[in-house]
């Protein structure tokens, strides 16, 4: 696993001189979330990917969380559902610096210090959230705000099913 591949400077140097009239871009890099792994934390510029190489492409940055890795991904831009507003579509293509999506598709219920103390402070060295998306079958409400109050900019969130009963094997000092 090689961190560097995360530097959009060098893609975007690559793609300049020798990819000009490349219009779509998909890129993924997997980093370990194993207790073992020997995943490296990003030490470079965080929020590359929204300069303006990346915003006039119109090609978006975003992290998802599954059960065994970080998946960061540049891709296309394609809208969501948080760009509708009421019965007017929301224009925010002029505002792709903000567009940064997280998405938890697992959370082991014994890792809840871990979410906020390992993966979303790794996920920060990289890039700034902007919209966060739970798709678990169910996160504790106190476990939510923890992750809310670490993702200071925020703009929208979206929720599959929320707890508000204490979850088994963990006390108020877990979150």
């Amino acid at each position: 696993e090689d961190i560097t591949y995360l530097d959009a400077n060098r893609w975007e140097n690559l793609i300049s001189k020798y990819l000009f009239q490349l219009e779509k871009f998909y890129l993924q890099y997997f980093a370990s979330c194993e207790k073992d792994s020997q995943t490296q934390i990003y030490h470079g510029k965080p929020n590359q990917f929204i300069s303006s190489f990346w915003i006039k492409r119109k090609w978006i940055f975003e992290v998802q969380r599954d059960l065994t890795s970080i998946i960061y991904s540049v891709r296309p831009y394609k809208k969501r559902w948080n760009e509708y507003i009421q019965d007017e579509i929301k224009d925010v293509s002029s505002d792709l610096s903000k567009s940064t999506h997280l998405i938890f598709v697992y959370m082991c219920p014994n890792e809840w210090r871990n979410i906020i103390n390992v993966y979303i402070k790794r996920i920060l060295c990289v890039t700034q959230i902007y919209h966060f998306t739970i798709s678990v079958e169910k996160i504790f409400v106190g476990v939510l705000i923890s992750i809310l109050d670490s993702l200071q900019k925020l703009q929208s969130l979206k929720i599959h099913c929320l707890s508000f009963a204490d979850p088994k094997n963990m006390n108020h000092t877990d979150y």
